[in-house]
């Protein structure tokens, strides 16, 4: 086995890259270049190509990063802990904290695999852990990090991995049963019902999908919200606003715009990929929230706009969970895993993982019962 690191996409090969590029968004050389051009400062990208007989048989993304807590998402992983109080007596020294970390995968899309593999065959564990300590010694690398779609192809359970719980990604279920947006609010318990439609149908905030012009000339509008949000709830790095529009205008994703008295105080970006509708940066004056239910309007459409699309799917995210599940999303458990090899590292990780398990919420179920 023997493997090759690259920091630009431009850099590697030809033949090599459309091993592990197809036009599959987000896994695609427009999307990887756009992480480089506008977040390289804060991400290094590592394409890593494992082959073995000279031919190419693996490819591994990670992305390097300083963590600190001039991340806005590590303040709010923090916050959104079950020992959350006891935690922040100890903020004053997380400030002179900074840990140089990798993450097997991709901070701003964290729900997608980030390997690729020939024929669907297991990567050999100890050549894994030959990756990781090449790169832990070679770039001093303090903290590795696994997501647990890493399953697929390595043991994640090993003595090397320390596994700690995170906030769960919501989802709404759509599948076969869900015929169209009228059928949805049939299947909600009648309270859940009054409340869905008066939104939708009394609200002050009207809302459209942006058009080319529309994004340009309220960009600093959409940054500005965007930016209530990240600061409140993100729990992934900050994302470059000129990243989401680029987005866009490369007809990877819809932005739909939110406004009141004509101005835009909301926002939602969203996409399709294999029959799932992926809900991902959002933007809101939550001043207005409070009075206008802007949120509920935002998830209510994303709701139709995924069954008239015919998902099985709707990906809503990390946060705010108890507030989806009015909506009928449920959890989807979530681990993650940290590569370590000192005993003593290992210990203190398994304390601090008992502490930094996420806070209860109350699950609601507004569908009525069969």
């Amino acid at each position: 086995m023997e493997f090759k690191i690259y920091h630009r996409i431009k850099n590697i090969p030809p033949n090599e890259l459309n091993f592990i590029s197809n036009d599959k968004f987000p896994i695609s050389y427009d999307f990887l270049s756009l992480i480089e051009k506008y977040h390289y400062s804060s991400i290094t990208p590592f394409y890593i190509l494992v082959k073995q007989n000279n031919k190419l048989k693996y490819f591994f993304y990670s992305q390097v990063f300083e963590l600190n807590q001039s991340h806005k998402a590590f303040t709010n992983f923090i916050n959104s802990t079950e020992n959350s109080k006891f935690l922040n007596i100890f903020k004053s020294n997380l400030k002179k904290i900074s840990i140089k970390s990798c993450f097997f995968g991709n901070l701003l899309f964290t729900n997608f695999d980030s390997f690729k593999y020939e024929r669907n065959e297991k990567f050999n564990d100890s050549h894994f852990i030959k990756i990781l300590n090449y790169i832990k010694v070679n770039y001093k690398i303090k903290l590795i990090f696994i997501p647990d779609y890493y399953s697929k192809i390595i043991n994640v359970k090993s003595k090397y991995y320390s596994t700690f719980s995170i906030s769960p990604n919501m989802y709404i279920d759509i599948g076969y049963k869900i015929k169209d947006f009228n059928n949805y609010l049939d299947l909600i318990k009648a309270k859940y019902k009054k409340n869905w439609l008066y939104i939708k149908n009394n609200s002050l905030i009207n809302s459209r999908f942006l058009n080319k012009d529309e994004v340009m000339s309220y960009s600093k509008d959409i940054s500005n919200l965007y930016n209530n949000v990240y600061k409140k709830n993100s729990y992934s790095i900050k994302v470059e606003i000129k990243f989401i529009l680029e987005l866009y205008f490369k007809n990877k994703i819809h932005i739909r715009g939110y406004f009141y008295k004509n101005q835009l105080v909301g926002f939602s970006s969203f996409f399709i990929f294999s029959n799932s509708l992926y809900v991902y940066y959002i933007g809101i004056d939550y001043d207005l929230n409070k009075n206008y239910n802007i949120y509920t309007k935002i998830l209510l459409d994303n709701i139709e706009f995924g069954i008239k699309n015919n998902v099985k799917k709707i990906e809503l995210g990390r946060t705010a969970e108890e507030f989806k599940s009015n909506f009928g999303a449920i959890p989807n458990s979530n681990v993650g895993h940290i590569y370590v090899k000192n005993k003593i590292i290992i210990f203190s990780l398994k304390l601090l993982s008992s502490l930094l398990k996420p806070k209860k919420w109350i699950k609601r179920d507004p569908f009525k019962k069969k």
